[in-house]
């Protein structure tokens, strides 16, 4: 079955890509994915025509009613064409924007999600996908070149978190400066804890895309 999405992301997931997006019939979040372990996307999948795929890209794409993996807008890709129908403006999505960061009501999960918490939700409740309006988006660059995103909250907090959509990165590394009116496409990773350690499973925050308004 063809799904029209407005693509808020394609951004990088290991070596290969993750695309998200608002399907326009429904309003509702959709990730498609891939039958591997974690949904990646092999890039040249992640073009039409030899260009790639780019946030505010309408695109019609072969999805299942379903999908592998915890999130759930995960949608399976079928067999087919994908196609580029046109592009919508910043201003266009300005209403799928939530007014809340989600999964947030615990000052401690302000920049990760714990595993186990999202997995004993119902899976209607699992969100992963948002879209926020944000005055005063800043970002730089750590010690290891890893661009970072920070997005103020209200009583002094803020979320810091890994910027992950390539093209931005490259932007920002040849010193383009980011409007700090923006919306701020988030969404969460795959279940991470570092090697040979005992925490908990996280789902970290991460800024999938930029849009300037």
């Amino acid at each position: 079955m063809m799904s029209k999405l407005i693509c808020l992301a394609n951004s990088r997931k290991n070596n290969d890509r993750c695309i998200a997006g608002i399907e326009i019939s429904t309003g509702k979040w959709v990730r498609p994915v891939t039958r591997s372990d974690d949904g990646r996307i092999p890039v040249n999948m992640s073009q039409i025509n030899g260009r790639l795929i780019q946030p505010l890209d309408i695109v019609d794409i072969p999805l299942s009613d379903t999908g592998n993996g915890y999130e759930y807008e995960n949608r399976l890709i079928l067999r087919g064409s994908w196609k580029h129908i046109g592009r919508v403006s910043p201003m266009d999505v300005v209403c799928y924007c939530d007014d809340e960061i989600i999964h947030s009501h615990c000052h401690d999960w302000l920049n990760a999600i714990p595993y186990s918490y999202i997995s004993s939700l119902p899976r209607h409740q699992r969100r992963t996908l948002q879209i926020v309006k944000v005055d005063g988006f800043k970002t730089w660059c750590n010690n290891y070149g890893k661009w970072k995103g920070e997005i103020p909250l209200e009583g002094g907090n803020s979320l810091v978190l890994n910027v992950t959509d390539p093209e931005l990165c490259t932007k920002l590394d040849n010193d383009y400066i980011l409007s700090p009116e923006c919306l701020v496409v988030l969404s969460l990773s795959q279940p991470w804890k570092k090697r040979n350690s005992d925490d908990q499973l996280l789902c970290y925050r991460l800024v999938v895309a930029v849009l300037e308004l």
